[in-house]
């Protein structure tokens, strides 16, 4: 396994909590969103991958969180 598998696994964990940088940006800040995740995604071969993605508000437009992700 990669050795910075933990950094990014400790990085997803603080950008998708309730006090995380992407929450408080996107739920509470632009209101785009209802819900934020990230996550680890560890490969066989020891490569890893986060994922991070986000439920959007209702009549929020999908662009616009679209945009706010990137």
């Amino acid at each position: 396994r990669d050795p910075r598998g933990d950094a990014v696994e400790a990085l997803s964990g603080m950008l998708s909590s309730r006090t995380g940088a992407l929450f408080q940006n996107l739920v509470r800040g632009r209101q785009v969103a209802t819900n934020v995740s990230a996550f680890n995604f560890g490969f066989v071969d020891g490569a890893d991958m986060m994922v991070v993605f986000a439920t959007g508000r209702p009549g929020s437009s999908a662009d616009s969180l679209e945009a706010a992700l990137m």
